[in-house]
């Protein structure tokens, strides 16, 4: 502390008057602490925590007098005149009152005490200026004015009481004591002079009634001198007690005079006061904890505190957190926050849980959260993370989503997955699942692979399917998809059914055929397959069709016969290239057989029940030469081609009275036998009636050659029993007779 003094004169009337005038730098060692600083230096006694049960409130550091605020000085000091607009006549003197809390029990001529930021070393006698704005001409000697908000009309000798916390019992004048800290050696005191817009006309004054807890005995005070104000009072040079500190001065804490160091509750309140006995404020490292203390130095408990853009949370024993807090908010729910090893709390950020296998995420609140977080990441793409309802981060595990009607599956960074996901269930299978571009998992509903040429089905579980599938489209009929083990879509493919006695074909958009599928093999050749209503292939079985009218036979591979099949030794079929079962015709099966095929489709059979070979037509048509019949005369050749078509088992209805050779054409097409102009073996060929005889001539086509030309045999073909010769179709046939 630092001391300056000042003599200033005043001229009042005639009189000159001096004062002292005093100023005090107190220069102050406080500590200060910054919110975002901690102090780590505290020793083991730095960290005691002491508890001090007392009923006094927490006192803050001493307030300057105000300015205008006069000092007394002792009773030979002449007082200065009051404003004349101020002066009144003055009653005898009231004894000076101290304030409460200064107060003590005294004798005569006490020394009037000023506070203690403002406590300097006088001079004798000075006299006392009033403010430059309020001097009037003096009046002798006014008795010392109490202030406003204390006076009263007195009584005589009012007792002057010290405060509790400092009074003694005393005997004659002991000086009024300032604290300890602060004293200093002082003179007689001058008589006080109250400010000027406090002085009123007083009446003797009562006595001023300290509080009941402070009131002790008290022995009479002398009056102060007003008759004669410039007579002096000898100051008692008495000795006074010894001061006894306790509660606070400034920022310490005194107990039974000694300062209290390290961790004090006070009023239920918590303190710490370093190693010189101040209260520290702001954060405060204390061993392996962080504490704060408010600007009051009362510790922060069960609270938060935001302090350079980070959150702390300090519990019951004053501590910060660290780790994970669980808590109840407002609305009873649970809630969770976590504080790092910093004890900062976590906010937009993940912290980690259960070894690491999971973790909390902490929004921009600092507060775990629940259920579905989208987010982007780092490069800008969408991500997708679950927590549960104990807000533990899902992982490796599904979260159901829309009412149960899909899900996401987290993976082991807790992040949802896209695409296909391959894995292993609980029975060791593998198991396929896929999730669409928003992260949902697929279900009952196809999923395309392998640039579109095949497809994985997920049904109801999410799980891709093996096996066949059967369903009903949208236009509620029934279809049949097959997936393979590897749970891809067949396409374009077969899948045994029935332990391999039949099969599915699936076609190129997957699904089942059915009906008639005819297609080229590796080969190149034509094929025909055909499938029934149950999408199954047939096998060693007929399929109808042009009406029933002709049919398929598909052998023990699923495939349309041709050509000859011999059912037994005395049942043969034929087939055509189109793969038609031939009915009602003849056909050369090789050069040296020729079958008649009923409209059963059976080759007509001998008297000994086995087919019929056609191709020795030879005997046939030369016994019908010579023999005649069939309603035609011998040795003409319609009686020659007669015979032959009886043998084969032609109905007689179809040739008999065709008339002459040139007339046949014109009559099976009455009858409704195909006639044209393309040769085949078994049919008859009609010649016009010129070029062999006027009546036309008939002939039987054994052979056709690749070259369009065709081999015929023939009766009276010059007068001869039987002829064989090549011919073309040219102008002189007539057309050709498929009976």
């Amino acid at each position: 502390m630092s001391e300056k003094k000042h003599i200033k004169l005043y001229k009042s009337g005639k009189l000159w008057v001096t004062a002292l005038v005093g100023s005090v730098t107190l220069v102050g060692g406080g500590q200060q602490a910054h919110a975002d600083k901690v102090d780590g230096t505290a020793t083991a006694s730095d960290t005691t925590s002491t508890e001090v049960k007392t009923n006094q409130s927490v006192q803050t550091l001493p307030q300057s007098k105000p300015a205008n605020t006069q000092v007394n000085t002792n009773s030979a000091q002449k007082a200065v005149a009051k404003p004349a607009n101020q002066q009144k006549q003055a009653t005898p003197a009231p004894k000076q009152q101290a304030p409460a809390n200064q107060q003590k029990q005294a004798t005569s001529a006490p020394k009037q005490q000023a506070p203690a930021n403002q406590q300097k070393q006088t001079t004798p006698a000075p006299k006392q200026q009033a403010p430059a704005n309020q001097q009037k001409q003096a009046t002798p000697a006014p008795k010392q004015q109490a202030p406003a908000n204390q006076q009263k009309q007195a009584t005589p000798a009012p007792k002057q009481q010290a405060p509790a916390n400092q009074q003694k019992k005393t005997t004659s004048a002991p000086k009024q004591q300032a604290p300890a800290n602060q004293q200093k050696k002082t003179t007689p005191a001058p008589k006080q002079q109250a400010p000027a817009n406090q002085q009123k006309k007083t009446t003797p004054a009562p006595k001023q009634q300290a509080p009941a807890n402070q009131q002790k005995k008290t022995t009479p005070a002398p009056k102060q001198n007003a008759a004669n104000p410039k007579s002096k009072v000898a100051p008692v040079n008495q000795k006074a007690k010894p001061v006894v500190k306790n509660g606070w001065h400034g920022n310490q804490y005194y107990r039974n005079n000694q300062v209290v160091k390290g961790h004090v509750k006070i009023n239920n309140n918590w303190y710490y006061f370093d190693k010189n006995g101040r209260a520290i404020s702001g954060l405060f490292q204390s061993g392996q904890n962080l504490q704060h203390y408010e600007k009051n130095f009362v510790q922060t408990v069960n609270a938060y505190k935001t302090i350079n853009h980070s959150t702390y949370y300090f519990g019951a024993n004053g501590n910060a957190m660290r780790g994970v807090r669980a808590f109840k908010d407002g609305r009873g729910q649970t809630q969770i926050e976590a504080y790092n090893n910093n004890f900062k709390q976590v906010r937009n950020a993940y912290y980690n849980i259960d070894g690491g296998k999971s973790a909390y995420y902490l929004n921009n609140n600092g507060r775990a959260i629940k259920g579905v977080r989208a987010f982007k990441d780092g490069r800008g793409q969408t991500q997708i993370e679950a927590y549960n309802n104990n807000f533990k981060q899902v992982r490796n595990a599904y979260y159901n989503i829309d009412g149960g009607k899909s899900a996401y599956y987290l993976n082991n960074n807790g992040r949802a997955i896209k695409g296909v996901r391959v894995f292993k269930d609980g029975r060791k299978p593998t198991q396929i699942e896929v999730y669409n571009n928003n992260f949902k998992q697929v279900r009952n509903a196809y999923y395309k692979i392998d640039g579109g040429k095949s497809a994985y089905y997920l049904n109801n579980n999410g799980r891709a399917i093996k096996g066949v599938r059967v369903f009903k489209d949208g236009r509620k009929q029934t279809q049949i998809e097959v997936y393979n083990n590897n749970f891809k879509q067949l396409r374009n493919a077969y899948y045994k059914i029935d332990g391999g006695k039949s099969a599915y074909y699936l076609g190129n958009n997957g699904r089942a055929f059915k009906g008639v599928r005819a297609f080229k093999d590796a080969r190149g050749q034509k094929q025909i397959e055909v499938y029934n209503n149950n999408f199954k292939q047939l096998r060693n079985a007929y399929y109808k069709i042009d009406g029933g009218k002709s049919a398929y036979y598909l052998a023990n591979n699923g495939r349309a016969v041709k050509g000859l099949r011999k059912i037994n030794a005395q049942k043969y079929e034929f087939y055509d290239a189109n793969f038609k079962q031939v009915r009602n015709r003849t056909v050369a099966v090789n050069k040296t057989t020729t079958y008649r095929f009923e409209n059963n489709g059976l080759a007509k059979r001998g008297k000994n029940g086995k087919p019929t070979n056609l191709r020795n037509v030879a005997d046939a048509g030369k016994q019908g030469f010579y023999r005649g019949g069939h309603t035609y005369p011998a040795r003409q050749c319609t009686s020659f081609v007669a015979n032959i078509l009886a043998s084969q088992g032609v109905p007689n209805a179809k040739f008999h009275h065709l008339g002459n050779g040139a007339q046949w054409t014109s009559g099976a097409r009455s009858r409704g036998i195909l006639v044209n102009r393309t040769p085949q073996v078994g049919a008859v060929v009609s010649f016009k009636g010129h070029g062999y005889s006027s009546a036309g001539h008939i002939a039987y086509i054994t052979k056709v050659n690749p070259n369009g030309t065709f081999v015929i045999a023939e009766g009276n073909y010059s007068g001869r029993a039987y002829n064989q010769r090549t011919v073309s179709m040219n102008a002189a046939v007539a057309g050709i007779i498929h009976f």
